[in-house]
């Protein structure tokens, strides 16, 4: 990073990119302190560390936040870009550009691919996603040839943070209780897929 730039004690433990997308590029009034902007995103979630980025010892503005969650980093960007008093962004991991953030969805990683076994129906799928909230549909992929489920679903949602906790706790109860007799996998759909899901979709 910037020269000048210093880890608390906190985020020297702390993978800076793990989970993905769980760290947060923040531009703010210089009057702040690193713990008001704690508490200002501690609202969203688990906050790991908060970085001031600091040149010749003077905070300059710029500030990384990093939480526990891809999905607590989201809302806190949705919810603080809203409200225009910071400008805060997905922090890249080292060595990628900005654009690689964007995967053609709007907003960003508002997509997801979904593998389960063949003999999930449809109803079944849409279903079990249904609790998320600001889902907005399920592309249940068929056999072109007998119509029966291929065992993927590309499920969009209105907003990032909502793919991310969607995501998350799929992941998660999968952890816990996998589905007989294949566990549910579900990732961000990279750009390859979403043009392909946008293209069914549009079918």
């Amino acid at each position: 990073m910037n020269g000048g730039c210093h880890l608390t004690a906190a985020a020297s433990e702390v993978s800076e990119d793990t989970p993905p997308f769980s760290r947060l590029r923040v531009e703010c009034p210089t009057s702040l302190s690193r713990d008001a902007l704690q508490a200002e995103f501690e609202q969203y979630g688990t906050v790991e560390f908060v970085w001031p980025v600091l040149k010749h010892r003077v905070f300059t503005g710029v500030a990384f936040v990093k939480f526990d969650r891809a999905s607590s980093a989201a809302f806190a960007a949705e919810s603080l870009n809203s409200l225009g008093t910071f400008k805060v962004a997905f922090a890249m991991p080292r060595g990628q550009r900005p654009e690689s953030f964007d995967d053609g969805e709007s907003p960003p990683k508002s997509r997801l691919f979904l593998t389960f076994h063949k003999s999930a129906t449809e109803e079944e799928v849409t279903q079990r996603l249904a609790r998320f909230a600001d889902l907005e549909h399920v592309k249940y992929l068929k056999s072109a040839d007998t119509g029966e489920g291929r065992g993927i679903a590309f499920v969009k949602f209105a907003k990032t943070s909502s793919a991310f906790r969607a995501m998350e706790e799929t992941e998660e109860q999968e952890q816990l209780s996998p589905t007989a007799p294949q566990p549910w996998r579900c990732k961000i759909a990279d750009k390859g897929q979403s043009r392909s899901a946008a293209t069914l979709a549009a079918a």
